[in-house]
């Protein structure tokens, strides 16, 4: 097998030919050309990719500037929940490149035939929402407590 036929990365099973990334609550589907540029950077994994080097390989001369590319990762960031003031798996590297933080696994045969997230159940919006809410009200009673002669209170998790 080669990465073309699959690997995983973190989390996030990758299938390149399908265009998919399936982690055990989600599947996320992105565009050929986004797939490339991941399958470039798993490729060179803890190397920086010049920007030069990646247009190059994956649009060949046909990419005018760097844009497309930085739409590319910006798109697999946002399938991977990967935060670019807090990466996981991409870090972009001012005026050089870009680098994959974690080295791919090959997908096993048993990985490869089941491209289905394993929980049906992904987290909503309004499960984000209530999570938020109640660590706000926390930093708020935490911020409060030295100033007003309160007490800290906990909020425990549903």
């Amino acid at each position: 097998m080669t990465l073309r036929d699959g690997f995983c990365i973190g989390e996030w099973r990758v299938y390149p030919l399908e265009g998919k990334l399936v982690s055990t609550s989600t599947e996320r589907h992105v565009t050929p050309k986004t797939m490339d540029v991941l399958l470039y950077l798993a490729e060179n994994a803890g190397n920086v990719v010049v920007r030069e080097v990646a247009l190059r390989r994956v649009w060949g001369d046909r990419a005018p500037s760097d844009e497309p590319l930085t739409r590319c990762i910006s798109e697999l960031r946002r399938a991977l929940d990967d935060a670019r003031w807090q990466p996981q798996y991409v870090v972009t590297i001012p005026k050089r490149g870009d680098t994959l933080m974690v080295n791919p696994d090959l997908l096993n045969d048993d990985d490869a035939s089941n491209s289905k997230p394993t929980r049906h159940r992904a987290t909503t919006r309004r499960d984000t929402g209530r999570v938020l809410a109640r660590a706000a009200i926390a930093a708020i009673a935490v911020a409060r407590a030295p100033f007003s002669g309160l007490r800290t209170i906990c909020i425990a998790p549903e």
